[in-house]
């Protein structure tokens, strides 16, 4: 199945697979409304609350396509759908887990269109080694490793997952992206929060020596099409 994925900024994606059309975490820049308004199917996501995933005016394009179904998470005070950790939605047409964050929020799995897709949110090892004692380090692994074993108890893979790659962290900035990779079985990989430093994906994809394709944006607007 071909599926395009239209990279729109920070972690905002749009993914046009069969005749559905999802928006996930998008806070400015770009929606590619044409995927959009051409689907049978519309679903916008929302992990969290923060300005960099969620932005209001999502509301106002859901009433523009009034068959849009508003996944959000339930930090979010307005939506279709809420959802906390453990959280499940289904309409015959798309199946959705909302998964933990190791930040505020949800991280989102769901299956359309016999494809299994992971949007993570905030979820990673978030390892501020250069403000953190070895022990709160530590502290954030174990937990974050505790959010990947109960994502395993349901799923071993994905086909796509989008997951940060953030260059704040400095150093191996990419190490939760490779603690993800290293227990998940993904066939597609796209690096997200970046904050536009592109050069941070190419860092990791130059890193990484796994089978899993690794998909790095250089530009808004980039567009991504895969067969799955």
């Amino acid at each position: 199945m071909l599926v395009k994925a239209t990279y729109i900024a920070h972690s905002g994606y749009g993914l046009s697979i069969g005749t559905n059309f999802l928006l996930f975490d998008y806070f400015e820049g770009r929606i590619p409304e044409g995927d959009m308004e051409n689907a049978a199917g519309r679903y916008i996501f929302a992990s969290h609350s923060h300005g960099d995933h969620f932005n209001p005016s999502v509301m106002e394009l859901a009433q523009k396509y009034p068959d849009t179904k508003l996944i959000l998470s339930s930090d979010i005070g307005r939506g279709d759908v809420r959802l906390d950790r453990g959280g499940f939605y289904e309409d015959g047409n798309i199946r959705v887990s909302a998964f933990g964050s190791t930040d505020m929020g949800v991280s989102f799995g769901v299956e359309v269109n016999g494809r299994s897709l992971f949007h993570a949110g905030d979820l990673n090892f978030w390892h501020w080694r250069s403000e953190s004692t070895p022990e709160e380090v530590a502290d954030a692994r174990a937990r974050f490793e505790a959010e990947l074993a109960l994502i395993k108890e349901k799923a071993d893979g994905f086909d796509c997952a989008f997951f940060p790659v953030d260059p704040r962290l400095r150093g191996r900035f990419w190490e939760g992206a490779e603690i993800f990779l290293q227990k998940f079985n993904v066939r597609h990989f796209f690096c997200m929060h970046m904050w536009e430093h592109y050069d941070a994906g190419v860092k990791f994809l130059h890193h990484y020596t796994g089978q899993t394709v690794i998909h790095t944006p250089r530009k808004r607007g980039q567009v991504f099409e895969i067969d799955i």
